[in-house]
């Protein structure tokens, strides 16, 4: 794992909980909880990994992006376009596919594939202009993200999916402009929230419930600490669908 992505880990686990919890690769379980996980198959020619953003049948030849950059289709022959039956034959053994795609102005991305503009990127896909990014996908102008899934404009977030200007979120779903969110669903234009549903321009809230800020912090505090405790211990903390459906 790139020590770049693994500091940017650190610095949202920080920005989230307050302390550090550890090691990024220990939470692969974890982060992967609400992404879809990007597919390895080998190289047809090199048989190197190559990490692919969508399913492709078991006889698709597939390559790297850098070896089909590489590659130049020679002309169908005569024979190949006398009829429509030849021309299909002949097309179809010439498809091939391109992973490990890291295009625009992309540096330090690894085992992922669909990056464009991304900086400092790890087992992700479908990553457009973000930086610091790990096991990601469909993400878009966000920063240290980890676990997250489709949304834009965000920053320091773990585990969320469904979201558009959120900071500071954890473990939540549907959050929109709204920031410093644990266990939250949709949520709007809120801050200082946890274990929070359909609460809109809300603060200082558990359980739906609103507190002074005081009162809010110092639960919050005791809160956060038995969420450090349980990810430091066990590499994962129930999901959110567990609390929503009482399996917890």
């Amino acid at each position: 794992m790139m020590k770049e992505v693994e500091k940017a880990f650190k610095t949202t686990c920080k920005a989230l909980l307050g302390e550090d919890i550890g090691e990024m690769d220990g939470y692969e379980k974890f982060l992967w909880r609400y992404v879809a996980i990007p597919s390895t198959r080998k190289s047809s020619d090199a048989k190197s990994d190559v990490f692919l953003s969508g399913p492709y049948g078991n006889h698709a030849r597939i390559f790297s992006n850098a070896e089909a950059q590489k590659r130049m289709a020679a002309p169908l022959s005569i024979n190949d376009i006398k009829d429509i039956d030849s021309l299909l034959e002949a097309a179809q053994q010439r498809f091939e596919y391109a992973g490990d795609k890291v295009l625009g102005k992309s540096m330090g991305v690894e085992r992922s594939d669909a990056c464009i503009d991304a900086v400092f990127v790890t087992s992700s896909q479908n990553i457009l202009e973000s930086e610091y990014i790990g096991y990601c996908d469909m993400v878009g102008e966000s920063k240290f993200m980890f676990g997250c899934s489709f949304g834009t404009q965000s920053t320091h977030c773990m585990n969320v999916t469904e979201f558009y200007n959120a900071n500071r979120v954890l473990e939540s779903g549907v959050i929109l402009f709204s920031s410093d969110c644990f266990y939250c669903y949709n949520c709007k234009n809120a801050s200082n929230l946890m274990f929070c549903f359909n609460q809109y321009s809300k603060r200082h809230c558990i359980g739906n419930n609103q507190f002074m800020p005081d009162k809010f912090t110092s639960m919050k505090k005791k809160i956060s600490s038995e969420i450090i405790e349980m990810l430091r211990k066990k590499k994962s903390i129930p999901s959110l669908v567990e609390f929503a459906n009482g399996a917890v």
